[in-house]
């Protein structure tokens, strides 16, 4: 109960928060690492890892390797980290800040389904859902990035 911290160890783990303001990591490994409510702080670490946000404001990093990055509802600050990492949208999510998107080095956006459009807003590329829902990729120009950096499930 409260501001937690908790930690996975060195294999495949699952940290899950509670309703206060979390700091979660999930170290090596193929985690899943999910804030649940209030406004948390989560980390991914070494491996191929699931981070999700769940309610509130909060703050992701994936870490090294792979990973599948989601902020879920609420405004979120969405770091990759090393490795191609997915970053998924959804109608419902609120605004998500992508601080490290590099297609060359494999990173994707994955929205769930629906109309998006893209657009430039100055230096940073805007994936908009409609309704307030929006992931911003910061630092990325959208007429450089190829066919491809962005499906729908």
């Amino acid at each position: 109960m409260g501001n937690d911290t908790a930690h996975g160890n060195e294999g495949d783990d699952w940290v899950v928060g509670g309703r206060d303001d979390d700091l979660l990591y999930g170290d090596a490994g193929g985690d899943i690492v999910y804030g649940n409510l209030g406004n948390d702080t989560l980390f991914g670490g070494d491996g191929f890892d699931w981070v999700r946000g769940g309610q509130g404001n909060d703050s992701l990093d994936g870490g090294a390797g792979d990973d599948w990055l989601w902020g879920d509802r609420g405004n979120d600050t969405v770091t990759g980290g090393a490795g191609a990492d997915i970053f998924h949208i959804f109608t419902g999510g609120g605004l998500d800040q992508v601080t490290d998107f590099h297609y060359a080095q494999g990173d994707r956006v994955v929205i769930d389904y629906g109309t998006y459009t893209v657009s430039q807003v100055g230096s940073d590329t805007v994936v908009d859902l409609g309704g307030g829902d929006r992931m911003v990729l910061v630092g990325v120009t959208a007429s450089t990035l190829p066919v491809g950096w962005i499906t729908t499930l």
